[in-house]
């Protein structure tokens, strides 16, 4: 199901309005309710089926005002970050991809510090509207945003984002960083609260 926000006609509520399709004939809408002061409220469901006049409202709604938000590969860079920022890109489309386009897109706008500072927040942000408040991991954030960083840098930005992904494709791979960590590493906890040097820097150091 994709899922897009709606701002509510009642103050202080959003609604989240989504189409299944399992087939031509058993399409529905659900909407969720929920206070905007609580990312972490149930708020309440209704599923409202296709003979309903309200489906077509709402379908027709959802079109028209959010036509690239059910898909972030369709999305301008500047709807991609608007909609992740105030999170509304459904959770299911913020994947590893979508975090790498992210860091890059930060990146082109603002020094590492910076893009880094609002990578973290933004995933965090995010993460916690969604519950899932364990999804941020320091040391694969910032490592994979340094590996961004490090393309950018010698390849330049390949003239937008599908660009700069055709030419890195690497970068698209979660085991990316497999050349530069063992996986025990990364699936410590040390590893996700806070940034660990690769292998090769830390023995170095050492």
């Amino acid at each position: 199901m994709a899922s897009i926000g709606i701002p509510s006609v009642a103050a202080g509520v959003t609604v989240a309005a989504g189409v299944t399709a399992a087939a031509a004939d058993a399409v529905c809408i659900t909407i969720e309710a929920a206070p905007r002061h609580s990312a972490n409220s149930t708020g309440s469901v209704a599923h409202i089926p296709p003979t309903s006049g309200l489906f077509w409202y709402l379908a027709s709604m959802s079109a028209s005002r959010y036509p690239r938000w059910l898909d972030d590969s369709n999305m301008t860079d500047q709807e991609f970050l608007a909609a992740l920022e105030s999170c509304q890109l459904p959770a299911t489309q913020f994947n590893h991809a979508a975090h790498v386009r992210a860091g890059y897109l930060y990146l082109r706008q603002q020094p590492f510090a910076h893009a880094l500072s609002r990578l973290s927040t933004s995933i965090c942000r995010f993460a916690e509207a969604i519950g899932k408040q364990g999804l941020y991991h320091e040391t694969i954030t910032v490592a994979f945003l340094a590996l961004i960083q490090e393309r950018l840098y010698r390849h330049g930005d390949g003239g937008g984002w599908e660009g700069f992904a055709r030419s890195h494709p690497d970068l698209l791979r979660k085991d990316a960083l497999l050349s530069l960590y063992p996986q025990a590493v990364l699936d410590s906890a040390e590893a996700r609260a806070r940034f660990v040097l690769p292998a090769v820097a830390a023995d170095r150091s050492s």
